[in-house]
């Protein structure tokens, strides 16, 4: 037996957004080692994969549950990125202002790692003198096509991860755009490569696992996270 209750247990479990989770079922089963004898909650919650954490003396543990892909809804990783996107330009403000309220809401063109907003002419400049981004080389950047433009400045939001990069242009036609690209620290770029693992047979990450990561590093709205389904649906 134990050395404390085993109504004593508890454990606190919680999904990967630190929410508590409370619909959960725990077994306690025992274990034995050359160290003696030891104890581990079984934790299972409708949606989430199952797990277990090591008793401490007192009967305590904390146990983060990932979600269950097979058993979740999440967004396409275009609507993902589109959201994630429109959350950054809604949050990184110059001159006052939201960088969103100052450009179109909707991409004239959206590719899957990037977006081209149509903007106003000013903005490129309220850019430069906000202390929120420096500048950032835009060298590696090209149009979205072939037309004529001109490159205008490249400039970075100061988050150590998942930062917020505007490139900007001008076209022919002297209408001005910005190139919009989330770009993520060395640690994050690691936890995304893993998640290749998830498919090794065809090499493509399962996106129900890279919105997790979305909402947990880069911004992507709550309402993007993967929910467990409707146990009735």
């Amino acid at each position: 037996m134990p050395d404390f209750d085993l109504s004593d247990v508890e454990v606190i479990v919680r999904d990967v957004f630190g929410d508590r989770i409370s619909d959960v079922t725990i077994t306690i089963e025992e274990k034995s080692s050359r160290g003696g004898k030891h104890y581990l909650a079984i934790v299972k919650a409708p949606g989430y994969e199952t797990d277990s954490a090591l008793l401490d003396f007192n009967g305590h543990a904390e146990l983060t549950l990932l979600l269950d892909p097979e058993q979740c809804d999440c967004p396409t990783m275009e609507e993902a990125q589109a959201a994630m996107l429109a959350t950054k330009l809604a949050n990184s403000w110059v001159a006052g202002q939201p960088v969103a309220s100052r450009a179109n809401a909707t991409p004239v063109v959206l590719h899957p790692d990037r977006a081209w907003y149509r903007c106003e002419p000013g903005l490129k400049d309220a850019v430069a003198y906000s202390k929120a981004f420096s500048d950032q080389p835009g060298g590696l950047h090209e149009p979205p096509d072939d037309r004529d433009w001109d490159q205008r400045g490249s400039f970075k939001t100061l988050e150590p991860a998942c930062s917020l990069q505007l490139v900007f242009w001008q076209a022919k036609n002297g209408w001005h755009y910005f190139e919009a690209d989330i770009d993520v620290n060395n640690t994050l770029a690691k936890h995304l490569l893993d998640v290749l693992l998830i498919h090794p047979l065809t090499g493509q990450p399962d996106p129900r696992v890279v919105a997790q990561l979305l909402v947990l590093h880069c911004g992507l709205p709550m309402e993007f996270a993967m929910t467990p389904l409707d146990s009735g649906g």
